[in-house]
This record gives C-alpha cells, structure tokens and sequence, in this order.
C-alpha cells in the first residue's frame, strides 16, 4: 500500500510540474535538450574519464554485433535471390529479426553532442530506423496490386532515387531503413511468398528502368540491405579511436562537457522510451505504438533497448559508487544511487511483463506501460539530481 501511495504521490506531482511547464516557453522538440553549464565550484565529483572509457567500449561492441548481423543478412539475401524458396525467406526474416533487435539495443549510443548540429548523423538515423512504415508506398497491397514504388515504373530502384523518394510529401512516406524491409520481407498479410521474388526476364522502359516488378523487388531488397548495412558500419566508425571519429571529439571535450553530453543521452533516452511506447496518446491508435508491425517485434525492440541500457546505467553506477569518498558526503551519493539500481530493477521487470503487442493485446500493453512510466520518471528525477549537482541544468519536455 505504501508503495502505491508513494507511486500515485510521484505521478500527481509530475503532473502538477508536466502542467507547470507547460506555462514557460520552450523552443526545443520532444526530444531536444536545452544544456547550460553554471561556473559554481563542482561539489559533486563525477568519474567521468572512466564512464565515458566503458561508455565508448559498449557502443563499438554494440554496433559491431549489430554490423555482424547485416553481414549475415547480405550473405542470406544473396542466397535467397539466387534460389528463391519459402524456407530461405523465413530464414531471411529471421535474421532481418537478430539485426534490428541488435540495432535497437544501441539507441542509448544514438545521441549527438548537444548544438554540435551533426546534420549528416542525424539524416542517417532518419534513413536507417524511421518509422511507422505505410506499406503502400513501398509495395503492392491485397486488393491494390500495383501501389508502391516497386510498381511506379517512373522511380528507379537505386539508392539516390530512394533517397529521394524517402518522406517526399509525409512522414509516413518511408523508403528507406529497417522498416521499408520489414515491409518487403513480410508483405501486408504478413505471409510473403517466395514466388514474389522469382526472377524473370529484365524489361526496361527507353529510360532504362526496370518495368517487371518482381525484379524490381529483388533489387529493392538488395538495395536495402546494402543501404543498412553501410550506415550500421558508420555508426560504429563513429566510436573508434581515429582523430576524426564522434569519440575522439568527446575525449578532446572538458569534464563539464563531456559529463552534459553522457547525462543528456541518459535523460534523452528515458524521454524517448516514455513518448514513444508509454506514452497514454498512443492508447486508441496502435499505429503510433507499433513500430514493427509486419515482423510482430516491437516488444523485443523495447525489450533489448532497455536491457542494454540497464547493463550500461548498472556499470556507470558501479563506477561511480567506487569512485566517491566515504566522507559524509559520499555516503549521501551512494545512497542516491542505491536507489537508482532499485528503480533501474523493478523497472527492467515491469518492462518484462510488457506482452507481445497487437490489438488484442493493447489495453494490457497500456497498464503496465503506466507502471513503467511512473518508474521512469522517478529514475528520470534522479538523473536530473545528478546533472544538478554537477551543475548542469539539463531541460526537457515531457
């Protein structure tokens, strides 16, 4: 009972500041944080050389594994083309299944530096994972046989033609990423056949395209594939230890600087797991909430994303604790990271509890997600305690 009290206590007050807030003018997104840094004397001694060492090591690790698995995608498309079958398509979907769920397991590394204007990493992470997906656009549909870009004989398959065929006139007009692939692999029904990727004989309009939409889809998927793998390959170059990389930048940055950009990217990813999967908007319309519908995997994308983020969180905190001294101090901080771990916990397991998601299946989807979000806004607090005591001042909107 008193855990419930004190649950419903944090919501009523994070509503009452959420309502606040509202009443200040703020020009940053949903997702953009406003970092100022204050010339107080730092009270708070942070280990932040070391967070950001174990920081730089998990990020390559995390898109090396995810780079192994396009690897094996490539490979696997190769194979299936050649020999088309439904057996080698399920195991094409399978494996498009491993490698967004280990893409998805980096988002907390997917942050840029706060004003450093990355432009072009931004315009990366747009193509790659961008979502919801309107199948459509992309290819035929039951009773629309010749919607899509596979059927417009005026578009061309390759990736610049793409590119520029990626949000044209919506947001929901993807042509790109893992999403459009989800799309090709699985189809509207979610029961792609293997004859639709059945090689015929090449018809080319006097522009040179390709008019026969088999082989138009073939070289779409290739397309993909190929379009994935090399941005999942940048993303990881970003962390190596070359002059020119992301990681090296941040190494060259002062502690105060460095220490913004690890607590905003925490804070950052908190918000983002909030306002996309728990957010109660989302509650009569699962197109927003269902970020893979066709392969059915958006409880695994949440589930992985979290767990890497909790195993990064725990090693921070356990640098930390050791780090700090045992005067009074310091026993003050640790026990505010104490309950850090103990909310990073009962928030992993009520994650867990999350179902697979469909229609059927939202309004309990929606309960637990509930619990999660009062739990990540109480972790979410901590955090901001920190950035506080560190004098940073880190704003966001809920």
């Amino acid at each position: 009972m008193l855990k419930l009290i004190y649950r419903l206590t944090a919501l009523f007050t994070l509503l009452l500041l959420t309502a606040c807030d509202q009443n200040k003018k703020n020009t940053n997104t949903s997702q953009e944080l406003a970092i100022t840094e204050q010339t107080d004397t730092q009270e708070y001694l942070f280990a932040t050389d070391k967070i950001l060492s174990k920081w730089t090591q998990k990020a390559s690790a995390c898109y090396q594994d995810a780079g192994l698995a396009m690897l094996e995608m490539d490979a696997q498309s190769t194979e299936f083309l050649a020999f088309p079958s439904q057996s080698l398509l399920n195991q094409l979907q399978n494996t498009w299944n491993s490698a967004h769920q280990l893409f998805s397991a980096c988002q907390i590394y997917q942050q840029p530096i706060p004003f450093s204007f990355e432009t072009n990493f931004l315009e990366m992470l747009d193509q790659v994972d961008s979502w919801p997906v309107q199948g459509g656009y992309i290819d035929y549909l039951q009773g629309y046989e010749h919607t899509g870009i596979i059927n417009d004989l005026t578009v061309d398959i390759g990736l610049p033609a793409l590119k520029e065929q990626h949000k044209l006139t919506d947001r929901y007009d993807i042509a790109l990423g893992f999403h459009a692939l989800e799309f090709i692999l699985w189809g509207d029904t979610l029961r792609r056949s293997s004859s639709d990727f059945e090689a015929t004989e090449p018809e080319f309009l006097d522009i040179g395209f390709e008019t026969n939409a088999k082989n138009r889809r073939r070289t779409y998927l290739l397309t993909l594939v190929s379009q994935i793998d090399t941005q999942v390959s940048q993303l990881q170059s970003r962390w190596d230890t070359k002059s020119t990389s992301f990681s090296s930048m941040l190494s060259a940055m002062t502690d105060q600087q460095k220490n913004a950009y690890l607590l905003s990217s925490i804070t950052s990813y908190i918000t983002h797991l909030n306002s996309r999967f728990f957010n109660p908007d989302h509650e009569d319309d699962i197109f927003l909430l269902d970020e893979s519908p066709y392969s059915q995997t958006t409880r695994d994308g949440v589930v992985v994303s979290f767990h890497e983020f909790e195993v990064l969180l725990n090693d921070i905190i356990e640098i930390q604790v050791s780090f700090l001294s045992e005067d009074a101090k310091g026993i003050e901080q640790k026990q505010q990271l104490k309950i850090m771990s103990d909310l990073l916990k009962e928030l992993s397991f009520q994650i867990d509890l999350l179902p697979d998601l469909s229609p059927e299946t939202l309004d309990n989807w929606n309960n637990e997600a509930n619990k999660a979000s009062i739990l990540a806004h109480q972790l979410l607090d901590h955090i901001l305690d920190i950035s506080d005591d560190l004098k940073l001042k880190l704003t966001y909107k809920k």
